[in-house]
């Protein structure tokens, strides 16, 4: 990353305004650490290009990812898109390791069992970072593909949307001939979702300059694009066994309560 973009970034991070508050319909990120999360969260938010002070979420290294040891939770803000608020949740990085990888998801299914109950979710966006992928082509792994039919699969589909990180300058500006880059289980996965993904710049590349803000511009709002297109959420409805069991204690009480008070009434009547 640039250094004037970190050294940004630090002399904000006091001024800084997160909280893990969702009471808007959700926008999660999600992906694995270091795939570029919450630089694709400050980038929906406005920052890198004519709103610097819109960097909200502490973009971390690798190296400080990589630690498996630190505490892990969400982190929100409020997003606005086409005239509509959403809360943006920047998720804890999916690790490589079954214990750790359990421990951030099971966050990631706590906050998103809040949302849908409280406002819906608008859109589930996944982040994958492709760095380690040869010129040659946009291939994957093993990993990459069952990386990506977890999150489907304990997902909605129907509200994914990918973006793709750390890519070359000509793929990034150019979707046609990133797409001519795909392998056969990329553009299966990819028809899954109704083809809904994008390039995000990398800051590297695009950071610095005022064509290169222009580049981040029409990306996300491209993303932005996609997110409103999907159908608004509803709500989660809780079924009346669920909101039996989660209010037991206040039926009996309220029970009991009016039991006493029949009794009551019954021996003043008698």
């Amino acid at each position: 990353m640039d250094t004037s973009i970190k050294l940004d970034v630090e002399q904000m991070k006091s001024n800084i305004s997160v909280s893990d508050t969702i009471d808007r319909p959700a926008i999660f990120l999600i992906g694995l650490q270091g795939a570029g999360k919450s630089m694709v969260g400050n980038m929906l938010l406005g920052g890198y290009t004519t709103n610097p002070e819109a960097i909200r979420f502490e973009v971390r290294d690798e190296d400080h990812e990589k630690d498996e040891r630190r505490s892990i939770g969400i982190r929100t803000a409020e997003v606005e898109i086409h005239d509509r608020k959403y809360t943006l949740v920047d998720t804890p990085g999916i690790i490589a390791t079954e214990t750790y990888s359990r421990r951030s998801w099971d966050e990631i299914i706590k906050a998103n069992t809040k949302a849908m109950e409280k406002c819906g979710v608008q859109a589930y966006i996944l982040i994958f970072g492709l760095q380690m992928i040869k010129l040659a082509g946009t291939r994957l792994t093993v990993a990459d593909k069952m990386h990506i039919e977890e999150v489907i699969k304990i997902l909605r589909a129907d509200r994914l949307i990918m973006v793709f990180t750390k890519r070359r300058k000509d793929v990034t500006i150019d979707r046609e001939k990133m797409e001519s880059t795909f392998n056969e289980d990329l553009r299966s996965i990819l028809k899954s979702i109704n083809n809904r993904w994008v390039v995000a710049p990398d800051l590297d590349i695009f950071g610095t300059s005022d064509e290169g803000k222009k580049v981040i511009e029409k990306n996300i709002d491209e993303l932005k694009r996609m997110i409103s297109e999907i159908k608004a959420p509803r709500r989660k409805f809780i079924g009346f066994k669920e909101l039996f069991t989660r209010n037991l204690k206040e039926i009996i009480v309220l029970t009991s309560l009016v039991i006493a008070t029949s009794v009551v009434v019954f021996l003043y009547v008698k």
